[in-house]
């Protein structure tokens, strides 16, 4: 396992951007709604976007996504969510709820802002940055790929440590 977690640093060393998307769920006129981030490891920026406005899930006939799905930034995928879905079948957990979306909104809305305790200096913290992570895309353990996971992109992209906050305390 040592040498598997080398692995998964040396690959977190050699990339410059690391990002990815998760599908939450169709609009109710059934279009496919993600969300995605990119985190620079130059400026130490993240950006968060996503394909609709949040409350378009909240909306009569929209449909939540019953499972996590997740895909690495720049990965090609030509396969629809409802594929993705049916591949995910080891998954049992990541269903979008209202409360995913809450969350999710204040992440977008604290970056957005730019400034308070999930930030230093103007710079999103390492604990912004993990919390980007798990709600969005975590990373992928195939270091043999040349994939490496978010503690890694942590560390290596040097995000500075900051003041503890939680997600729901945010405005």
């Amino acid at each position: 396992m040592l040498i598997h977690k080398e692995e998964l640093k040396k690959n977190a060393k050699l990339i410059t951007t690391f990002g990815g998307k998760r599908f939450l769920g169709y609009t109710n006129k059934r279009s496919e709604v993600w969300i995605s981030y990119t985190a620079d490891k130059k400026s130490g920026n993240i950006k968060i976007s996503t394909t609709h406005n949040l409350d378009s899930l909240l909306k009569e006939n929209s449909i939540f996504a019953p499972k996590r799905v997740t895909l690495k930034k720049g990965t090609p995928n030509r396969r629809t969510a409802k594929e993705l879905i049916q591949l995910n079948k080891k998954n049992m957990g990541g269903t979008v709820t209202e409360s995913t979306l809450v969350y999710l909104q204040k992440l977008i809305d604290a970056l957005a802002r730019g400034y308070g305790k999930p930030f230093v200096k103007g710079k999103p913290s390492s604990l912004m940055f993990m919390y980007i992570a798990h709600a969005i895309y975590e990373g992928s353990y195939s270091a043999e790929d040349g994939d490496t996971i978010s503690s890694e992109v942590r560390e290596v992209f040097n995000f500075p440590d900051g003041e503890y906050f939680t997600v729901q305390d945010l405005p």
